[in-house]
């Protein structure tokens, strides 16, 4: 319980703590209900009508007290769900972008930003509050039963203990099996996400058979951890529904025993009974589905606890340091499952202060080498280095490099947005003469809102366009390098001399690297680097 408490971190503290407050104040109205229906039976068989109607007006007042409170309480509950489930998806995509992204597969950060923060918000509202509530709930029946009848409060803590250890091992066993079907769904949706990036090749291949096949083999796999937990699941629900109504005619039988030995009060049995069925009973009654939502929360919690208690960036110091060099030592490195290394054994320098032309056949390695120096892959095996001021240090590659690649995109926000990525910093005067550098800001400025205009489309802007945009993102970044994986592919001959004249200045203050098919816009003063067995000039 502990550990989801630490959820409390990614939502509103002051409603979170307040909605405890309030379930801890309703948790004792079955108490309070138990103690006027024992006062009002014990004063109507005394023949004491005042009371008996003094005690029915209490029961009215608090029942209405009671209603009021249940609905500002839901209130908060959504509150506090909605800005629990904001806070986790931001923590996760954080920690995606961030430097200890390394083993995370599309489908684990799909099921992580859509499946489990949303399991956590709605399990924190469905599991820990409840589990809240059975506490408290339990924790005033006894108190109330063993204050009017010690051995009555025994026959209740005894049975709810066999309750509590039987919960306890469905939940541990129900939790296991979750989280191991949402193991096997990771990769179950990686493979799918796969199947459907390589469609066109699939279908030219014909080898759909072969992809349903997969497909249903990963099904199979988790099919039977997902089973497995319905069957724990179920049991639970099973046998605590069968056992309350077990434990409700066992306390209903020890009470007339007690009552015929005149150790308690008929009116008082039948309050104390009703605080035991309310207060006790009935809590173990729902507490299986209670630990449903808890063992959920404990599966998506475990695979999202790293990211939760990720508190500072790794090396963040890098972060804020611009480097002159990248030092590449010996770097190896090969694709899973591939038996042929793409880089091999590879050493280079790279300096701000020039422009390089990176050239080599298709499937040389281009695209992966600078991919790998912007940290968007890791090396197999070598060092890359990021040189500040004669200092080497391990680096994120996304602090010191703007990476442009070859297919640009547009995320559907403002073309400010687009351009600035939510840096408040930029002055609109900068990002005006960025674009008309690219010869892109009249395009922007023609539009009805400028540069408040929200992309609904990509088809509003040509493919070169699009690429100018994103060249102008990576150039207002203000990054010490900037890597350009074939910019020239799709914008014509008079764009090409404009991109090529604006990179010429840049390099200046930056190193340029750009992925090129051709030598023709190459000049003696750019240094060219070579995959596919040449020597770098």
């Amino acid at each position: 319980m502990k550990k989801y408490l630490k959820l409390i971190e990614f939502s509103d503290k002051k409603s979170v703590w307040l909605l405890f407050f309030v379930h801890f104040i309703m948790a004792g109205f079955n108490v309070y209900v138990s103690f006027l229906l024992q006062k009002g039976i014990s004063s109507a068989m005394s023949g004491k009508v005042s009371e008996v109607f003094d005690a029915l007006c209490l029961m009215i007042v608090g029942v209405i007290i009671y209603i009021l409170t249940y609905y500002w309480s839901a209130c908060i509950q959504e509150k506090v769900k909605m800005t629990l489930s904001m806070g986790i998806g931001v923590k996760i995509v954080e920690d995606m972008f961030g430097a200890d992204s390394k083993g995370k597969t599309s489908g684990n950060v799909l099921n992580m930003i859509n499946n489990d923060a949303e399991v956590l918000s709605s399990s924190f509202i469905a599991g820990v509050l409840p589990m809240l509530d059975f506490s408290f709930n339990v924790l005033y029946g006894m108190i109330y039963i063993v204050c009017f009848s010690v051995p009555y409060g025994f026959a209740f803590i005894a049975i709810s203990v066999v309750f509590y250890f039987l919960s306890k091992y469905f939940f541990k066993r129900s939790s296991a099996e979750n989280g191991a079907y949402l193991g096997k769904d990771d990769v179950h949706k990686t493979f799918l996400e796969e199947i459907s990036k390589g469609f066109p090749v699939l279908r030219n291949l014909k080898v759909f058979p072969w992809a349903m096949n997969e497909h249903g083999k990963y099904f199979d796999e988790k099919r039977g951890s997902y089973e497995r937990y319905a069957r724990y699941a179920s049991g639970n629900q099973g046998l605590m529904v069968g056992g309350v109504y077990v434990a409700e005619i066992i306390t209903v039988a020890l009470g007339i025993v007690l009552v015929s030995r005149g150790m308690i009060e008929t009116g008082t049995m039948i309050g104390l009974w009703n605080a035991g069925i309310g207060s006790i009973f009935y809590q173990f009654l729902y507490l299986p589905y209670t630990l449903d939502a808890l063992a959920r929360q404990d599966a998506s919690y475990k695979r999202v606890e790293h990211q939760l208690n990720e508190n500072v960036p790794k090396k963040a110091e890098a972060v804020a340091k611009t480097c002159d060099k990248i030092e590449l030592s010996h770097v190896d490195f090969a694709y899973e499952n591939a038996e042929k290394k793409v880089i091999d054994d590879y050493s280079l320098l790279l300096e701000r202060g020039t422009l390089y032309f990176l050239v080599g056949k298709n499937g040389a390695g281009k695209t992966t080498l600078l991919k790998l120096i912007a940290g968007e892959l890791l090396p197999t095996s070598g060092q890359i280095k990021f040189v500040c001021r004669e200092e080497s240090i391990d680096c994120i590659g996304s602090s010191q490099i703007s990476f442009v690649p070859q297919e640009s995109t547009l995320f559907r926000t403002t073309l400010k947005e687009n351009l600035t990525l939510g840096k408040n910093n930029v002055r609109e005067e900068k990002i005006k003469e960025v674009l008309s550098e690219l010869d892109m800001w009249q395009r922007i400025a023609d539009l009805p809102k400028g540069l408040e205009t929200k992309i609904d489309d990509e088809g509003m802007f040509s493919g070169g366009q699009i690429r100018r945009i994103s060249i102008a993102r990576a150039l207002l970044e203000d990054k010490p390098f900037i890597f350009l994986d074939e910019p020239f592919s799709d914008i014509d001959a008079k764009s090409q001399e404009i991109l090529l004249r604006v990179l010429r200045r840049e390099k200046r203050k930056r190193g340029i690297v750009i992925i090129a098919h051709t030598f023709d816009l190459i000049e003696k003063e750019d240094a060219v680097i070579s995959l596919g067995g040449e020597k770098n000039d």
